[in-house]
C-alpha cells in the first residue's frame, strides 16, 4: 500500500509503497513507487507478470515534486506526463538499482522510515499524508 509524504517545511512530496494494476494488457501486474534517499527524485518499478517474459522497467520523474495538486485533499497526484527515463533493468533488489539522477546504488527505497531526513531540506518527514490501495 502506497503511502504519501510532503516535507512540511520544504514542501517536497513523494510516494513510496507498491501498488497493483486492474489491467495486465502491457505485460506489467503493477509498481513499486520508490524515492532517492539523496535527491528526492520519485521512481517507479514496473513488475512484470510472472507468465511474460518482461523484464522490470524503471521510470523517474523529470523533477522533483514540490507542493503538488492532491486528490480529495490528501492523496499525492503524481502527473502521468512527468515519467521520464524508462530503462529495463534486471533486478529488483533496490541495492542494485541506481538512480536515475545521481546515479548511485543504494539511494532508492520503497518505504519512508521513522527519523527519515527530507532529501531536499534536511528536516525530518513527517508521517505520511496519506495511504491508498487500488
Amino acid at each position: 500500500m502506497p503511502a504519501d509524504i510532503e516535507c512540511t517545511a520544504c514542501k517536497l512530496a513523494f510516494s513510496v509503497g507498491t501498488y497493483h494494476y486492474h489491467s495486465f494488457d502491457d505485460g506489467y501486474i503493477g509498481s513499486t513507487l520508490l524515492v532517492c534517499r539523496k535527491t528526492g527524485r520519485q521512481h517507479r518499478l514496473e513488475i512484470p507478470h510472472p507468465d511474460r517474459s518482461l523484464a522490470f522497467a524503471l521510470e523517474s520523474m523529470s523533477s522533483v515534486l514540490i507542493a503538488p495538486k492532491r486528490l480529495a485533499g490528501t492523496m499525492i497526484m503524481l502527473p502521468d506526463d512527468d515519467w521520464a527515463r524508462r530503462r529495463i533493468i534486471s533486478t529488483r533488489v533496490l541495492a542494485d538499482i541506481a538512480c536515475d539522477c545521481c546515479s548511485e546504488l543504494g539511494t532508492l527505497i520503497d518505504a519512508a522510515n521513522p527519523g527519515m531526513r527530507c532529501p531536499n531540506c534536511g528536516e525530518i518527514l513527517p508521517r505520511p499524508v496519506a495511504e491508498w490501495m487500488t
